[in-house]
């Protein structure tokens, strides 16, 4: 049996030496895997020689080694079976130019990335989103973590979920923390989760027309040190286009010291862009960190406080009170009201209330309390709408303006004598209007007729006749 068994293994051997070799070829690649590696140009995967397959939603998907990519979406999953790093550096294994990746991706729990570049130029909607771990890059577009951000630069909002963690970074944006945060550099102070207790950097220049940044963002920003951890926050400062450099200190809690008796791992040098200072940042119990150049004089520990300038008081607006009964006024552009304190350089515009005229009843003129206003020329009383103009009624005084009616059958005559052919006389000197009982004030009669009581009266039959009548 067993040399049965001999005879056919030779046998066989025999049999696959006499193949092609391409035979041989194809035949091993039938049976090993055909999933390609990712790589990427012009921003996108490389799809070319794999098969595309349709999922439930009629997307058009491709599948790699480790990869996936919905092309219908442009979406890309990174998600190996096994711890995996990529390397995403320009002209490398994996992005082979230098075009940013342009379309959103999901990043799985075992994919570490370094040296990123995500770009939302193409498409403002790409997004990524991070279940793995983010080691280093830049990334210009929103960023959704559910896992570990070592390092990196990012320039959009950044939401650091329940199960997101953040140990160093820098943040040029807002970040939305559900999760923790240890370290990083924050153009926004991030709030809310369990975030690090961190202090506020400022730099100040050695002259005026030096402009700074920290971590190419603009001066100051937000450091959360996490120095007692694997990634503690790195710092670098640039005075842009300065070339001479200089001695570094710090100011806290009204002491100076010099920046090498507070941080660690610092560099100083120039290159073309001007002086750049790097350090690790330290924790430190004060809000706030003044940094620039090292003034060996002491700081006063109690400043004089600065005299606080005493309020000016506003200059008293000069008002007076008026009030329109049977009407409304406006001034300046206001709404029609029917009291109010009114500036005394403000020009207003009374207006009748057609609404208020009684049945049966006409417009006649407005009574008005004030005697400059009434004996103002300007002062169209006897008009439905008149203006009272600026700078005519007195300072603090008390200013009733009344809409006086008359019969309807009554024919109007021009001017207040007109008005005056119907007032009589009802005790004390009291003008009175027969009309239906509606009156006209006193200072009317006071003013036009009080003075006319001394001259001999004139006795008229058919007017004393009308009054008779009116008033009983």
């Amino acid at each position: 049996m067993k040399k049965r068994l001999v005879s056919l293994l030779v046998a066989l051997c025999m049999a696959v030496t006499l193949l092609p070799v391409s035979a041989i070829t194809a035949w091993a690649e039938e049976s090993g895997s055909n999933s390609k590696p990712l790589q990427f140009r012009q921003g996108y995967p490389i799809l070319d020689g794999i098969d595309s397959t349709t999922d439930t939603n009629g997307n058009k998907i491709y599948i790699g080694d480790g990869w996936s990519y919905d092309e219908t979406n442009k979406v890309l999953t990174i998600a190996p079976e096994n711890p995996t790093t990529y390397d995403l550096t320009a002209y490398g294994s994996i992005r082979l130019d230098q075009n940013s990746i342009l379309c959103s991706t999901v990043i799985g729990k075992n994919a570490t990335i370094i040296n990123g570049d995500f770009y939302d130029s193409d498409n403002p909607d790409v997004k990524i989103i991070n279940h793995g771990v983010i080691n280093s890059g830049g990334y210009h577009t929103a960023v959704t973590n559910h896992g570990t951000i070592i390092d990196g630069f990012f320039s959009s909002v950044v939401s650091n979920e329940s199960d997101g963690t953040i140990e160093n970074g820098t943040f040029t944006a807002t970040v939305n923390n559900s999760g923790t945060i240890n370290g990083g550099l924050f153009k926004i102070k991030p709030t809310g989760g369990l975030t690090s207790p961190g202090y506020t950097l400022n730099v100040i220049p050695p002259n005026s027309i030096r402009a700074v940044s920290i971590n190419y963002i603009k001066n100051p920003c937000y450091i959360i040190p996490n120095s007692d951890s694997m990634f503690p926050t790195n710092v670098k400062v640039l005075f842009w286009s300065l070339r001479t450099p200089f001695s570094i200190g710090i100011t806290f809690d009204n002491a100076q010291m010099q920046l090498e008796e507070w941080a660690q791992n610092i560099a100083c040098y120039c290159d073309a862009d001007g002086f750049f200072v790097t350090f690790s940042a330290p924790p430190t119990n004060t809000d706030t960190i003044t940094l620039g150049k090292y003034d060996p004089k002491p700081v006063d520990p109690k400043p004089e406080p600065e005299p606080k300038p005493e309020p000016k008081p506003e200059p008293e607006v000069s008002t007076y009170t008026l009030t329109v009964k049977g009407g409304t006024f406006t001034y300046n552009g206001g709404e029609a009201i029917t009291s109010a304190s009114v500036p005394v350089d403000a020009a207003v515009k009374v207006t009748l209330n057609q609404s208020a005229v009684p049945e049966g009843m006409v417009f006649d003129l407005w009574a008005i309390s004030d005697e400059g206003l009434l004996g103002n020329p300007a002062v169209a009383y006897n008009e439905e709408s008149f203006i009272i103009p600026a700078d005519s009624a007195t300072k603090g005084s008390t200013v009733t303006v009344e809409a006086q009616y008359r019969d309807a059958t009554i024919e109007s005559e021009p001017g207040i004598l007109g008005t005056a052919a119907i007032i009589g006389v009802a005790g004390a000197g009291t003008a009175v209007l027969a009309w239906q009982g509606y009156r006209i004030g006193m200072e009317l009669y006071e003013k036009y007729f009080q003075q006319e009581q001394e001259e001999p009266p004139v006795e008229i039959s058919t007017l004393e006749g009308q009054m008779t009548n009116l008033l009983s």
